[in-house]
C-alpha cells in the first residue's frame, strides 16, 4: 500500500466554493477558483495584494459599504476567535477588468468569516467566504 500526502492546496483552490484567505496585515494569501470566477481576477492578480486595494469601494457611489462590512467581519472573526456569518445581506459592487469593460457590477453577498490559528492558538489568517446572492435581491 502506497501512502500519499493529500495536495491540500489543490484541494482547496478546487474546492466549489468562494474562499479568500488573508493574513494579518490584509494580504491576499489564497483564493479558490470559485472566488476567482466570481471575482473576475487571475490568482495572479490577486495573490499577495491588499484585500481592500484588489476590491475598494466604488468611489462614484457614495453609499457604498462594503469594504467597512468586510473589515469589520474580518476584524470579529480576529477577536472572537470564532467563525461568524455577516448578518444579512451585504451589498458589495465589484470592479470589472478593463478588458471586460470596466466599471462596477452590482453584487449582493452572504459573507462567512472564520478564524485559521498558528501552532501557538494566535488568530494567522481569516478565511472570508461568500455566496452571491444577487438574483435573490435585485
Amino acid at each position: 500500500m502506497t501512502s500519499h500526502t493529500p495536495d491540500f492546496q489543490a484541494i482547496f483552490e478546487q474546492a466549489p466554493v468562494n474562499y479568500v484567505v488573508v493574513d494579518n496585515d490584509y494580504r491576499i494569501v489564497a483564493a479558490t477558483d470559485g472566488y476567482l470566477a466570481m471575482a473576475m481576477r487571475t490568482r495572479d492578480a490577486l495573490i499577495g495584494r491588499n484585500i481592500f486595494e484588489a476590491f475598494p469601494d466604488n468611489p462614484n457611489d457614495p453609499e457604498a459599504k462594503g469594504t467597512q462590512a468586510l473589515k469589520s467581519g474580518i476584524e470579529q472573526a480576529r477577536q472572537t476567535g470564532k467563525a461568524e456569518w455577516l448578518p444579512g445581506s451585504v451589498r458589495y459592487p465589484i470592479a470589472r477588468p478593463e478588458e471586460q469593460g470596466g466599471g462596477y457590477e452590482e453584487r449582493w453577498f452572504r459573507a462567512l468569516n472564520a478564524p485559521i490559528f498558528d501552532t501557538e492558538g494566535n488568530v494567522a489568517y481569516v478565511i472570508h467566504g461568500n455566496e452571491d446572492v444577487t438574483d435573490s435581491v435585485a
